[in-house]
């Protein structure tokens, strides 16, 4: 399976030391509490092995300002520089830093990363459009305090389900969904699907970047009785983004698999999960009484056990894609049909 997948995080010199300010100088009496929760998580993340941190200095540098006059942001450096010399360094140094403005189309890691810059919101929200990255500055803190807390919902069995009042679109450029059932009934797979593409997928994104989309699944049809016909449904899902998203760079792919259980579906910057499935929805109704989760990754306070659990979908998947191959029409298993194979969620050696 690999190393273990750690997210890319690039934070500047001067965001991490208004992130300390903030974290050890914050007033009783300030109003806005959940501000300060955020500026919490976020020292906790940078402090995590769950990432690799990007820092704007070199080795040398990162050395002198550890032996700066006594500050908060002085240990907290000196914070990191215990965790580097101890050998538990997640810490990468260097003046050759990106920054937002300057990510790299071709670089999944850059990507897939998450920006903690003080470049001004303009900017941030021109290129958080056009890229898909979580980009988060000091001005839009406050914006994002919705990050702490899991954004799902509770479903009720035949109530009206309509995803999009469920999902909220966060930035995005490449998704992964794992579901078994999702085109045990192709009518269901689609209504289901149209609504989710609907509420996840950006109107647009820079041609430079198509978006990735890769579902994992095992193509069969209801009770085992038979195999879907597996170019047919690529096609029809590949037609229904192209209706729903008419502007919308994109490229499919469709993984027969039978290595996973639980209903997942992860973006560059979000896990979602439901028990009932995403084949949930028929006839506008729910078929199951059940519970969906919406978790940002790392940042999030009260769900800590879903970092490690992106993680390992984020592995899975990627051993999944690296063995599969391409449809034949005798393949009865580990195949997949698509017009780019590649997600940058995933690395294909």
């Amino acid at each position: 399976m690999g190393e273990k997948y750690r997210k890319h995080v690039y934070c500047e010199s001067k965001f991490l030391e208004i992130c300390i300010s903030k974290t050890k100088n914050w007033k009783v009496g300030d109003s806005d509490f959940k501000e300060l929760e955020m500026w919490i998580c976020l020292e906790s993340m940078l402090c995590s092995s769950d990432i690799i941190l990007h820092l704007d200095v070199s080795e040398c540098d990162f050395i002198t300002l550890t032996q700066q006059p006594n500050s908060d942001y002085k240990r907290f450096l000196q914070r990191l520089s215990v965790q580097q010399i101890s050998g538990k360094s997640h810490i990468k140094l260097s003046e050759k830093f990106i920054t937002p403005d300057i990510i790299d189309p071709k670089s999944n890691d850059q990507l897939t990363a998450c920006y903690l810059t003080c470049l001004d919101a303009k900017a941030t929200k021109i290129i958080t459009d056009e890229l898909g990255v979580l980009i988060l500055n000091p001005y839009n803190i406050k914006e994002c305090d919705f990050m702490l807390f899991d954004n799902g919902a509770a479903i009720l069995k035949n109530k009206n389900l309509c995803w999009s009042a469920i999902l909220k679109r966060f930035p995005s450029n490449c998704l992964a969904m794992i579901d078994n059932y999702i085109f045990n009934d192709m009518t269901v797979g689609k209504e289901n699907l149209k609504d989710l593409f609907d509420a996840l997928l950006p109107e647009e994104i820079s041609l430079e970047i198509p978006f990735q989309i890769a579902i994992f699944t095992t193509l069969k049809k209801n009770n085992n009785r038979d195999d879907i016909n597996s170019k047919d449904c690529f096609k029809e899902i590949a037609n229904l983004i192209g209706e729903i998203r008419p502007n919308l760079y994109f490229t499919l792919a469709i993984f027969k698999t039978n290595s996973f259980h639980d209903r997942v579906i992860v973006t560059n910057n979000v896990y979602i999960s439901c028990a009932g499935g995403f084949d949930l929805k028929k006839s506008g109704r729910a078929e199951k009484t059940t519970t969906v989760s919406v978790i940002i990754p790392y940042l999030n306070k009260t769900t800590k056990w879903v970092s490690a659990a992106y993680s390992n979908i984020v592995n899975e998947i990627s051993g999944v894609a690296q063995k599969a191959t391409e449809f034949k029409d005798d393949c009865l298993s580990g195949f997949y049909v698509d017009n780019n194979k590649n997600n940058r969620l995933f690395v294909l050696e």
